[in-house]
């Protein structure tokens, strides 16, 4: 009785899907892409953070009461990169070499806007303790060495962008962009090889 599909799924719909171990999920529609044999939609997972493709026939109603609850997981953006060669996705090996460098982690950023629960984030530091003098320095700074290894480039006007785009649509707080770093210049062009990362 609770496994009703969703009839027509549109971008942005709140929708459940049940998995192979039949637990169900909250997803939200981020795309949906038709073929002529079939319709798939790309999904945000709410509650985990996790995206993927499947059937639009696996989306199923999502009841009210689970719809209101906030979502547990956020996106976040880093802000000044872009993909290589104005590409408009991140390469695999560019995805699968920022989640080496966040994954299970504690990071520090500082958030340059929010919006529901996305965040786009303008720095982005993992900080390591120096015990002996009780200081701490940046371990990676995740922008920093995506240019480094040339899996992105840099993208100076990302904020401005993106509130430019909320111009007249949404009340955005002052910005007050950071002082510049005192960190040496970057060297674009350095190849990322995995037998010796950086």
């Amino acid at each position: 009785e609770n496994n009703v599909p969703v009839a027509a799924a549109q971008v942005g719909d709140l929708c459940a899907t049940r998995d192979m171990q039949n637990t169900f999920h909250r997803v939200r529609v981020t795309k949906i892409t038709a073929t002529d044999f079939t319709c798939r939609a790309r999904v945000f997972y709410m509650d985990e953070g996790k995206t993927e493709e499947l059937e639009v026939t696996k989306l199923l109603q999502l009841p009210e009461h689970l719809a209101i609850v906030p979502a547990q997981a956020i996106e976040v953006y880093l802000c000044g990169v872009c993909p290589v060669d104005q590409d408009k996705q991140w390469t695999d090996k560019a995805s699968a070499f920022t989640h080496a460098l966040v994954s299970g982690k504690e990071l520090e950023g500082r958030v340059a806007l929010c919006l529901g629960s996305t965040l786009w984030i303008e720095s982005l530091v993992e900080r390591k303790v120096l015990q002996g003098i009780k200081a701490t320095t940046n371990k990676h700074n995740i922008r920093r060495e995506l240019v480094h290894v040339a899996l992105a480039e840099l993208n100076t006007d990302h904020v401005s962008l993106l509130r430019q785009a909320c111009d007249g649509k949404i009340a955005l707080p002052e910005y007050k962009p950071p002082s510049p770093s005192k960190a040496p210049p970057i060297k674009p062009g350095l190849k990322y090889s995995t037998a010796n990362p950086p």
